[in-house]
């Protein structure tokens, strides 16, 4: 298995530090335009970031650090760590990728700026489309079987409703 090396990391930090440079000098555009959200709406907003950061400090919780900053695949012939398959990840196999569409939306909803919308929407498709298949597939490597059988149980990102409901 290919590992990714730290020249990764220090190539999406020099393609994003330009872009966050960006995004700072235009503030005063993006947070132009804006919907004005009727009351439950903006309370919606508050409810999404009080799950998605519950979810994702939970999540954190379970990981651990080394997981976190990706340890397990920048190291090469390293341990490969712990495959999670109770608590959150029993729900959704990318519950920190769901807290972060959580947080993302739920400021857009509190705010009504459009651009955190459209940032919602773009964070979504890229870890939904590009992220989450590139890392299901690191995973698979890794933990080969177990992690196919894992896929199978539980889904990617949406929680199944049944798994909620109390009369099945």
């Amino acid at each position: 298995m290919e590992k990714i090396g730290i020249l990764t990391y220090l190539v999406l930090l020099a393609f994003w530090l330009p872009i966050a440079y960006l995004i700072l000098l235009s503030q005063d555009l993006l947070l132009q335009i804006a919907i004005d959200f009727h009351i439950a709406i903006v309370f919606l907003g508050f409810i999404l970031i009080i799950i998605g950061v519950i979810i994702n400090t939970w999540t954190a919780k379970l990981l651990g650090i080394k997981a976190l900053i990706g340890y397990y695949v920048i190291r090469p012939n390293n341990e490969k760590g712990n495959l999670i398959t109770s608590s959150l990840f029993s729900i959704v196999r990318h519950p920190t990728y769901l807290a972060h569409t959580l947080l993302w939306l739920g400021f857009f909803l509190l705010t009504g700026f459009i651009s955190l919308g459209l940032l919602a929407l773009l964070d979504f498709l890229l870890t939904y489309f590009f992220i989450i298949p590139l890392e299901e597939k690191e995973l698979v490597q890794r933990f080969g079987q177990e992690y196919i059988d894992y896929k199978k149980r539980v889904p990617k990102f949406f929680p199944r409703l049944s798994k909620f409901m109390i009369f099945e």
